[in-house]
């Protein structure tokens, strides 16, 4: 996080002033395409429609961040902490989403498509399933009286209920409800258990 100043663009250079003063970032459509702000406090930043194709957010602590209809297209994500992120209609296509931790965030209408979720936290995936071989997303919402697991596929999100009512108008008791339903069991089992093993 020390580019040269004389090359930085104005928007980043704003974003490390405030990150180097201890202030929240609030800066929303903010072009910060190709920045570097691995390990950056980014905590409740608001960084909605904000460009960070190709960004460089390794281990960048994001909790809490507004990335409402924020570009992070093949953006390095590895480890970063994007716990209860807001990432609305956020496109992560491509990102590298390795080792972060996704739990509580809201991926309604975000794009998801070939990121790379691998050791990731409170998020597993299943791909191709159901009649149009999309991918389910399922992630962990935790409250103080429950585990609540937020399911995403196509432009559906939303928790196991409506999704099961959803799958039974269109599919039945057919197949394709039987690998929806056979996947919703697996999640909550592989989400359950990597929260109880965090724990101990």
């Amino acid at each position: 996080m020390s580019p040269e100043r004389e090359n930085i663009n104005p928007d980043l250079a704003e974003v490390l002033r405030l990150i180097s003063e201890g202030e929240r970032v609030v800066a929303p459509g903010a072009n910060l395409r190709d920045a570097n702000l691995s390990s950056a406090n980014l905590r409740r930043a608001n960084l909605n429609f904000a460009n960070l194709n190709f960004a460089d957010l390794r281990k960048a602590d994001l909790r809490d961040a507004d990335l409402w209809r924020a570009s992070l297209f093949q953006a390095n994500l590895g480890a970063a902490n994007l716990l209860r992120a807001n990432l609305n209609f956020a496109d992560l296509s491509f990102a590298d989403l390795r080792k972060a931790d996704l739990s509580d965030a809201d991926l309604w209408r975000a794009s998801l498509e070939r990121a790379d979720l691998t050791d990731s936290e409170g998020i597993v995936c299943f791909p191709e399933i159901g009649s149009r071989k999309d991918t389910l997303f399922a992630v962990l919402h935790t409250n103080p009286e429950e585990n609540i697991i937020m399911y995403k596929t196509g432009g559906f999100w939303g928790p196991e209920d409506k999704l099961l009512a959803a799958i039974k108008e269109l599919h039945g008791k057919n197949k394709y409800a039987k690998e929806y339903q056979a996947a919703i069991d697996q999640a909550k089992k592989l989400l359950l258990e990597k929260k109880a093993a965090r724990r101990t």
